[in-house]
């Protein structure tokens, strides 16, 4: 699948999303979120073992956002999942873009650092692998960038960057995809399918 900008004249990813329901593996940042900010269908899980989690319902869209890179075991959180889907329901999934352009340049200069708490890297081939084992279609890939520099030397030289990601988005730091479940893998584990092997 090739790797596209968004519809959108740009991407900027920010968590503005409604949250309907949530789970975090941290019980304090569950009380902070609500009780600050009012959000009420929040539940102490891991993703890694969703069938541990009380809930009982499917959603439209399931956003695991700035996730997966933090997981052992990635395809745990992916089988998980699938029990809060639907065939309309879409999963949303953002990661660090191994090969992209703010990751290859620090790596070129010597100054990469992986984020904190990483353990996975992704590509696109990596990430439609993943999603295809677990029962998942890859149904579109961005990439982008989190945010616009705020102030200083990077927001004057940020149009730089800007320029080649609108020409080369494989280049974006960012991976965007929207997958469903594959047809008839609702409730089967992991397997590769037959245009894979």
């Amino acid at each position: 699948m090739t790797i596209k900008l968004p519809p959108i004249k740009e991407y900027v990813f920010r968590e503005q999303w409604l949250l309907d329901k949530g789970i975090d593996l941290d019980g304090d940042a569950i009380a902070a979120y609500q009780t600050e900010l009012g959000v009420p269908h929040l539940f102490v899980g891991d993703v890694e073992h969703l069938e541990r989690v009380d809930l009982q319902t499917t959603v439209e869209v399931i956003l695991l956002t700035d996730l997966l890179e933090h997981l052992s075991c990635p395809g745990l959180a992916l089988e998980g999942v699938k029990r809060f889907m639907t065939a309309d329901t879409e999963l949303v999934i953002t990661v660090p873009h191994a090969f992209g352009l703010p990751n290859t340049l620090r790596y070129a200069l010597g100054g990469f650092r992986e984020g904190e708490q990483h353990v996975a890297t992704f590509n696109s081939a990596h990430l439609d692998t993943l999603l295809d084992r677990h029962g998942f279609q890859l149904t579109e890939l961005c990439s982008g960038f989190e945010r616009y520099p705020a102030s200083g030397w990077r927001k004057v030289l940020f149009p730089i960057p800007l320029a080649l990601l609108r020409r080369m988005p494989r280049f974006g730091g960012t991976l965007i995809a929207t997958a469903t479940l594959r047809p008839g893998c609702a409730d089967r584990g992991p397997e590769i399918s037959p245009e894979r092997v």
